[in-house]
């Protein structure tokens, strides 16, 4: 009777456990598509095309419009079910929550969509720093003799 019991507890718990990584999933995936982030999957998707183009110019650019387009309409389950664990170590489902109430107002809408270029600006912004930290290193380095 003991392990019909703890038998029955644990597929209940696994049920709920299914059930609220599902819900997490969920807003997860709520949270990426506010954020752009299947926007930023379609950049990747052709840039991928674009260094594979490189290295076969012999194939015709008909054939690479048409790769790109059935890569683009591929199912995003798929990496959906690669980033939710990440997100899943990171957050709560109530932060999560939080995040998805923001991303969906007027600010939260501008923030996301000025993501992509605030980090193409801040990664040069911190390329020109770090070259001027070398540099700065570089003078110390000298007036100690090295």
């Amino acid at each position: 009777m003991k392990n019909t019991i703890l038998i029955f507890a644990l597929c209940l718990f696994t049920l709920v456990q299914a059930q609220s990584n599902s819900k997490f999933g969920e807003e997860a995936i709520k949270m990426i598509k506010l954020s752009g982030g299947e926007h930023s999957f379609n950049i990747v998707l052709e840039e991928i095309v674009s260094n594979a183009k490189e290295f076969r110019p012999d194939i015709p650019e008909e054939t690479w419009k048409e790769i790109e387009i059935e890569l683009k309409q591929l199912d995003k389950k798929e990496l959906y079910d690669i980033l939710i664990p990440i997100y899943e170590r990171h957050f709560t489902i109530e932060e999560i929550k939080e995040i998805n109430l923001f991303l969906d107002t007027t600010a939260g809408k501008k923030f996301a969509s000025k993501l992509p270029v605030l980090k193409t600006e801040s990664m040069q912004a911190g390329k020109i720093w770090g070259i001027t930290i070398a540099k700065k290193i570089s003078h110390r380095l000298k007036e100690k003799g090295y």
